[in-house]
């Protein structure tokens, strides 16, 4: 029990990290509804890029729908 500490991985800085940037999304997703990529990158503040990594893994995680055209909303039930 005592290497227990030194075994557990500490998790990268929450400022500037992939997790604030999705939490973020949802914000934005929740106040808006629908959004283009587009413009969710401007709000955001980083390359399309970079974003288009964060949707793809918010959609397999099942948050997020992305219609053809690049709008994004929050998946409904």
């Amino acid at each position: 029990m005592k290497y227990i500490n030194e075994k557990l991985q500490k998790q990268e800085p929450f400022k500037n990290s992939n997790r604030q940037k999705r939490g973020e999304i949802i914000k934005i997703l929740i106040n808006t509804k629908k959004v283009h990529s587009s413009e969710l990158a401007k709000k955001l503040n980083i390359k399309q890029k970079n974003l288009n990594k964060l949707i793809k893994d918010l959609e397999r995680d099942g948050l997020l729908n992305i219609s053809k055209n690049k709008y994004i909303e929050i998946k409904s039930n």
